[in-house]
């Protein structure tokens, strides 16, 4: 597969996994809970673990150490998540949350410091990994699972914004590829 396709996929993937996670989360608000809300977030899941990959790809031009670092954080913990029921905050959440948030400055320093990238896009990308690390500090110190809660629904917004202007960066063919 060309660089070109994969980060054409991950520009897609992008954009559809942010529509399908905020789908999921309306979804959960709704009541609508069961199979058809697992299945919306895994696909949601899946398609951002697409959008990872494309970018370790052009990212690695700026540290290949740190965008591998990144994504298998990212990914490691993307995949991760998908065996665990959100309604059932464990403590476990509080570890796991502040290393995905790592994962995410990562990417997000990387981006910042990279030409191919709007200096905004990594503001995004650190930001939604700076709030992911408060969270897990916070439910590790004892915060209940609804302030956990509504720290991952704040972190939800620059993840948005990031997830689709990556999508948007992607498909302009911004990328190095």
């Amino acid at each position: 597969m060309s660089s070109n396709n994969l980060f054409r996929y991950g520009g897609i993937a992008a954009i559809v996994s942010a529509v399908l996670y905020v789908l999921s989360i309306g979804m959960g608000f709704a009541g609508i809970t069961g199979i058809l809300g697992t299945v919306v977030y895994a696909i949601s899941s899946l398609l951002l673990l697409v959008t990872l990959v494309a970018l370790y790809v052009d990212l690695r031009a700026e540290s290949a150490m740190l965008a591998l670092l990144a994504l298998i954080l990212l990914g490691a913990l993307t995949i991760w998540s998908l065996f665990l029921d959100p309604t059932n905050i464990t403590p476990i959440f509080g570890p796991f949350t502040v290393v995905y948030g790592i994962g995410f400055v990562i990417f997000g320093w990387l981006q910042r410091s990279s030409s191919r990238y709007p200096k905004g896009l990594g503001v995004l990308a650190i930001v939604t990994g700076v709030v992911a690390v408060i969270a897990g500090i916070a439910l590790m110190a004892g915060a209940s699972a609804d302030v956990f809660g509504l720290l991952n629904l704040i972190l939800t917004v620059p993840f948005i914004i990031w997830s689709v202007w990556l999508g948007m960066h992607f498909l302009k063919g911004k990328a190095s590829g």
